[in-house]
């Protein structure tokens, strides 16, 4: 599945999510990911060109202080 650009939230844009086959197995790639936040005339980028792939079967731990973007990065993946 391919995520074109779109707006999130007041204006903000995300760049693609591309869900690929590589080697015979599913993944999800992620490439690129910005997020903006707009506050009237403030922005503030929480998410600055995040690459992340997840091979089928994989386990990973996404791990960082609050405030980080973790809920962001899964919100945006999953559409």
């Amino acid at each position: 599945m391919v995520f074109p650009k779109k707006l999130i939230k007041g204006g903000s844009k995300v760049s693609k999510v591309i869900d690929l086959p590589k080697y015979g197995i599913r993944s999800i790639l992620a490439k690129g990911v910005q997020m903006d936040f707009e506050s009237g005339q403030n922005r503030v980028q929480v998410l600055k060109g995040i690459d992340w792939e997840v091979k089928r079967g994989d386990i990973q731990l996404l791990m960082g202080p609050s405030g980080s973007g973790k809920t962001t990065l899964l919100s945006i993946l999953a559409g």
